[in-house]
């Protein structure tokens, strides 16, 4: 897996489990229950994802690869 559709991918995650944590923290009792149990998926996903990421054999290439020219830096 490409290491940006990954870091696109994760991106999602992160955005996946605010808005839930935000759900869970206003909601009753089972839809809190409901927001934990997504925040848990999404956290499982995004683990399986960056493990293969990492253990791709190109891994270090495409991180060396990324242009951080536009970042300011």
């Amino acid at each position: 897996m490409p290491l940006l559709i990954a870091l696109d991918e994760y991106e999602s995650a992160l955005r996946t489990v605010s808005i839930h944590a935000q759900i869970g923290l206003e909601a009753g009792p089972h839809e809190a229950q409901a927001a934990l149990r997504m925040i848990f998926a999404t956290c499982e996903k995004a683990a399986g994802t960056v493990e293969d990421v990492l253990s791709h054999p190109d891994a270090a290439a495409q991180v060396c690869a990324i242009d951080t020219s536009s970042l300011g830096t």
